[in-house]
């Protein structure tokens, strides 16, 4: 039972250091958006394996790069539009 808790307390531990990680990332403008359960494996799958958050987006971007999406420019400029 000792090791139970034990192995609950890493894993929060590990939690908490990876939300404080994910608050930096964000402070800074660093943002992943993540749209299928695909990516969101692959998200974990980084994490576990300690790549960089660069590393991530990189990779992140790589499978995207061929997606067809709309600059924030533009959405800002509809967001406008409409009020």
């Amino acid at each position: 039972m000792q090791g139970d808790d034990r192995e609950a307390r890493r894993k929060l531990e590990r939690l908490r250091a990876e939300l404080a990680k994910g608050e930096r990332d964000l402070a800074a403008g660093r943002v992943v958006v993540i749209e299928t359960d695909e990516e969101l494996q692959m998200f974990f799958e980084g994490l576990e394996n300690g790549s960089s958050f660069d590393e991530r987006a990189a990779r992140f971007r790589a499978r995207t790069a061929e997606r067809r999406h709309t600059p924030a420019e533009e959405l800002q400029r509809e967001g406008r539009d409409e009020r």
